[in-house]
């Protein structure tokens, strides 16, 4: 999806538009990205 310059509060925001359009898959895989680059910073 191309997020790697984006900060993890733009990944947690982007999670949770997708998870309110009923794309809950692609909602899981943007929170992991979330907390991974939480973790990582």
């Amino acid at each position: 999806m191309g997020n790697e310059g984006m900060s993890a509060g733009q990944l947690l925001k982007q999670a949770n538009q997708l998870k309110r359009a009923g794309r809950l898959d692609e909602a899981i895989a943007e929170q992991v990205r979330q907390l991974h680059c939480s973790l990582v910073v």
